[in-house]
């Protein structure tokens, strides 16, 4: 009697290699997905802590007074022309390859937010990248670190020039300065800029701001952080915030004493107002 050899795979071992084949497809995406993840936020930690380096050089070179007048929404398009965005006034001392040309500066936006760029939610030319803590309301007063915004029309009384940081209230030299933004943010209630921002925090669960002693700490993403004030009192509207001391940031430079654009080492979190 004749026997044959049998060649190739049977059903049942073509249908185990795919299914490592899937698993393994699977493990590798989660960890691509991850590794992606937390490379946005390193990446937005040195933005950020760009942004705070640049203001002490603006600081140094300006009698220690904030750049101002500034609108709460900031854009990372330079048109020196233009009133009221941070960019115009510390974009010489951001390291830009090849400097500063007017128009949108891809340096500026995180990577994170050109995520949300690419998929055409928002348009780069539209997107406010960052939220300013301005104005700030201490007691029913009214606190404009950065100066009246230059788009109401008040009268000469009442405006307002960019504070020096020797008289701001220790409610704005102990808060945070500038963070990311998103429609989740209360503080963006009726305001008509609110459209162009990302209808989801960037970078999932954690909002990452800057305070102005230098350090960057990382909250949750369910609140807005703590003393912000933006939106309320007799210009405006929007909600108060509330909930439990942020989370310091973990990402790369975060850690060790550091001296920021106020000259003073990084202190304690703020405690919730």
């Amino acid at each position: 009697m004749r026997h044959y050899k049998r060649s190739g795979f049977s059903l049942i071992e073509l249908l185990t290699a795919i299914g490592v084949v899937a698993v393994l497809s699977v493990i590798v995406m989660v960890t691509v997905g991850t590794l992606r993840e937390q490379s946005y936020k390193t990446k937005g930690v040195t933005l950020l802590r760009n942004n705070g380096q640049a203001l002490s050089l603006y600081l140094i070179d300006n009698n220690n007074q904030l750049p101002g007048p500034l609108w709460a929404g900031q854009m990372a398009v330079y048109k020196p022309d233009r009133e009221g965005r941070l960019i115009n006034h510390i974009g010489k001392y951001l390291d830009v390859p090849g400097g500063l040309v007017e128009g949108v500066v891809e340096d500026y936006i995180p990577p994170a937010y050109k995520a949300v760029i690419d998929s055409g939610e928002v348009s780069a030319e539209d997107a406010r990248i960052y939220v300013m803590n301005t104005p700030v309301f201490d007691s029913g007063k009214r606190i404009e670190p950065y100066g009246s915004p230059p788009f109401e029309d008040l009268p000469p009384e009442e405006i307002n020039p960019p504070m020096r940081i020797s008289a701001l209230p220790q409610i704005v030299s102990e808060n945070w300065i500038m963070m990311d933004v998103d429609q989740h943010l209360s503080m963006l209630d009726n305001k008509y800029w609110g459209q162009f921002t990302p209808t989801e925090p960037i970078y999932g669960d954690t909002r990452m701001a800057l305070f102005l002693d230098g350090r960057i700490e990382c909250y949750p993403a369910g609140r807005t952080p703590t003393s912000s004030s933006i939106g309320e009192g007799p210009r405006g509207n929007g909600g108060s915030p509330s909930g439990p001391p942020p989370r310091p940031e973990g990402g790369p430079g975060s850690g060790g004493p550091q001296q920021g654009p106020g000259g003073r080492p990084p202190g304690p979190p703020p405690a919730s107002r």
